[in-house]
């Protein structure tokens, strides 16, 4: 299971770490494919932007790089400064 939390823009950070993560299950990074998470983990889920990786991640089958970049291009759109 891997559970994501929210928290803006930060989530950032739980795709690169997850992508470090990702990148130690195999013998060599550079040589070796590095899997996509929903080839590790049965359930992927998460809370606020966790959710939205949790989207990118699972259901849509990215891996992380991917995902990463997907993110940078979204987050702009979804996280505008708030009107008060």
């Amino acid at each position: 299971i891997l559970s994501l939390d929210g928290g803006g823009y930060r989530g950032l950070s739980c795709l690169i770490t997850l992508n470090h993560v990702m990148r130690l299950l195999v013998d060599d990074p550079d040589e070796d494919p590095i899997p996509a998470p929903c080839e590790v983990f049965d359930l992927i889920c998460g809370t606020s932007t966790g959710g939205l990786i949790s989207i990118l991640l699972g259901r849509l089958g990215l891996d992380c790089m991917t995902a990463i970049s997907v993110y940078g291009e979204l987050g702009p759109a979804v996280f505008r400064e708030r009107r008060r």
